[in-house]
């Protein structure tokens, strides 16, 4: 059965982020926001981030739930980061490089758990077509066949019911960890702060590895957009902070272990002791976003990142927050190794 039976594909709106504002404007996922902030969960319509301020046709807004998936990659195996958005009485649209999934009769919030399964990820990823940025065509994802999908509705919906406690719980967890990255900003800005030329600190960029050389390993993989991957190398040692310098800018990361940076991200490697007190104030510099220069794809140069100041507090309860946020991640990352593990038992 092809997923366009059950289901309809709305592609995507242009959404230049020019015409990106707080309020006032149509509620608009894009693909970028996806990867940074909604990548596998639940959001309201009205908690979407971001709005658009141009006209747009009444045809595209969307009023209902809606899966919005990607149609695009920068990495092959980082594809599929499905979100699903709960109408709350908001209205939205799918913006710049997404596809919106919506409901004739198929039970949406199956399908988002079953495009979770990793055995299914793999299956979209082999659909996806590019040298450099990998894509995949609405076409190619309505003739999608749904292997091992139950048409039972009861069995449907328990599933929905298993795996749903364990995205809540994920889901409070993420509430707390963006309360602490708020109180560690709020610290970062009343703090005592010393100034440090950029030009002192060492910058580096990411490097490039073949996709064909990533095997699964034990480091953790860092693109413009956070964690995408594991691998068996690394090229940062010890404790560092990551950020995207090319494609998705303003993502800022971190890492107590060795890890490998891809070159559309630029990384600082720093003491422990250090390393809470850096994150914060590189994202109060939103990972060096005013830096960007390009017109047609913005990418981040040290040359320009040493031309500025940084402010490093001097307030250690910046590393307890962040050591509070990486043992919560922790506990995330059980809970979503667990959410797997159900998630091969019900669609193998």
């Amino acid at each position: 059965m092809k997923l366009s039976n059950l289901y309809e594909i709305q592609k995507s709106t242009t959404t230049s982020r020019e015409f990106f504002i707080d309020d006032n404007g149509i509620k608009c996922v894009h693909y970028g926001d996806i990867y940074k902030n909604y990548s596998f969960r639940f959001i309201k319509s009205s908690n979407i981030i971001n709005s658009f301020s141009k006209d747009v046709k009444n045809e595209i807004i969307l009023r209902e739930d809606a899966i919005i998936i990607p149609d695009v990659t920068e990495t092959v195996s980082d594809y599929g980061h499905p979100t699903y958005i709960e109408y709350d009485g908001t209205s939205y649209i799918n913006g710049t490089h997404t596809l919106a999934i919506k409901s004739k009769g198929g039970n949406l919030k199956y399908l988002f758990y079953y495009l979770q399964n990793s055995c299914n990820i793999k299956r979209l990823q082999s659909l996806l077509l590019g040298s450099t940025v990998f894509g995949i065509s609405k076409k190619d994802f309505e003739n999608f066949e749904l292997i091992n999908y139950s048409e039972d509705k009861a069995a449907q919906q328990h599933i929905v019911d298993i795996i749903g406690s364990i995205d809540n719980k994920i889901e409070k967890n993420y509430k707390i960890i963006s309360n602490l990255l708020k109180l560690g900003d709020l610290i970062q800005l009343k703090s005592n702060c010393k100034l440090i030329d950029c030009n002192a600190l060492k910058f580096n960029y990411g490097k490039s590895i073949p996709k064909n050389n990533r095997n699964s390993g034990k480091f953790k993989l860092f693109s413009s957009n956070g964690i995408t991957d594991t691998i068996n190398e690394s090229n940062s040692h010890g404790c560092s902070i990551i950020f995207g310098c090319r494609g998705t800018i303003g993502t800022v990361s971190y890492s107590y272990d060795d890890c490998f940076v891809l070159n559309t991200a630029m990384y600082i490697n720093c003491d422990e002791k250090d390393i809470g007190k850096l994150f914060f104030a590189i994202r109060q510099k939103k990972g060096f976003v005013d830096c960007a220069t390009g017109a047609v794809q913005l990418q981040i140069t040290i040359n320009e990142i040493n031309k500025e100041r940084i402010k490093i507090s001097n307030n250690d309860d910046l590393n307890i927050i962040l050591r509070f946020i990486n043992n919560i991640y922790m506990e995330n990352e059980k809970l979503k190794d667990l959410k797997q593990n159900y998630l091969l038992k019900f669609f193998q």
